[in-house]
C-alpha cells in the first residue's frame, strides 16, 4: 500500500469537518454530520434583550377656560385669546352703572365714568373733569372747597397728578398718596404698598384687584390672590 504524505493527511482532515457541515433549521442552528450518520447541533443565536420602558407623560398645563373669564368691569368682558383672559373694553357712551343709584357711561378704556364731556353733567354749572362732574370751583385755577391742591383733589374735583398734596390715596390719579402727603407712584412694597383692594401696576398706579378668571401675572393682581394665567379660586 503505498503511502499518503503526512501534510495531505492534515489538509483533507479539515476539508472533511468542513463538507459536513451544513446550516439547517434557521440561522445559527449548525448540524454536524458523521460518519456513522448521527448528528449534534450547537445554537450559536442569543436570545433578544427586553425593550425599553417608555418615559411617564408631563403634566398638562393650565389653560384659558372662556367659562371662568367673568368680568369685573361694567365696561369691559373678558374673553380667551392666546389662551389668557383677556379684558376687552365697551365702545364709548355705552351704559353703564356707576353706583347702586347712578348710570353712568363707558370711556372706551373699560372704564364706567360719570362723564365724557360736560354735556353728560346733569347738575347746573358742572363740569365734566378727567371722567368727574365736578363744580366750577374745580376750574377756577384756585385752591378752595375741600380740593388738596389748586383744582384737583378732595370729594368734589378730580384725582390729582403726582407732585400734587394730597391727604389720601384716593386724592392722587395713580391711587397712591406718600408719607409726605405728596401725590406718587407706588412701588408695592413697604410704603409704597397700595390700599386693599388694590395692586401696584408696573410700580405706576394703584388698580383694582381683578375677580376669578381675569388675566393676571402674578397672585397680588388677584383678589383671591390666586393666579396661574387667570385669578382664580382656592390655591
Amino acid at each position: 500500500m503505498p503511502r499518503v504524505p503526512v501534510h495531505w493527511i492534515a489538509f483533507a482532515v479539515p476539508l472533511a469537518l468542513l463538507g459536513a457541515c451544513t446550516q439547517v433549521a434557521g440561522l445559527g442552528d449548525l448540524v454536524f454530520e458523521g460518519e456513522g450518520g448521527s448528528s449534534a447541533s450547537t445554537t450559536a443565536s442569543a436570545g433578544g434583550s427586553g425593550g425599553r420602558g417608555g418615559a411617564g407623560g408631563t403634566g398638562g398645563t393650565q389653560r384659558c377656560d372662556p367659562d371662568q373669564c367673568i368680568g369685573v368691569s361694567e365696561c369691559a368682558e373678558s374673553v380667551c385669546i392666546n389662551d389668557e383672559c383677556v379684558s376687552v373694553p365697551f365702545a364709548v357712551n355705552t351704559a353703564c352703572d356707576l353706583t347702586e343709584f347712578a348710570e353712568g357711561t363707558c370711556d372706551g378704556a373699560g372704564d364706567c365714568v360719570e362723564c365724557i364731556t360736560t354735556t353728560d353733567c346733569v347738575d347746573v354749572g358742572a363740569i365734566c373733569d378727567a371722567g368727574v362732574c365736578v363744580p366750577p370751583q374745580c376750574e377756577n385755577q384756585v385752591q378752595d372747597g375741600s380740593e388738596t391742591a389748586i383744582d384737583c383733589g378732595g370729594e368734589d374735583c378730580a384725582p390729582c397728578p403726582n407732585g400734587d398734596a394730597c391727604l389720601e390715596n384716593s386724592d392722587c390719579a395713580t391711587r397712591y398718596c406718600n408719607d409726605q402727603q405728596v401725590c406718587d407712584n407706588c412701588s408695592g412694597l413697604g410704603p409704597g404698598v397700595c390700599s386693599a383692594g388694590f395692586y401696584c401696576e408696573n410700580s405706576s398706579s394703584c388698580e383694582p384687584q381683578k375677580g376669578l378668571g381675569q388675566g393676571c401675572q402674578d397672585d397680588t393682581q388677584c383678589l383671591s390672590e390666586c393666579c396661574a394665567v387667570f385669578c382664580f379660586a382656592g390655591c
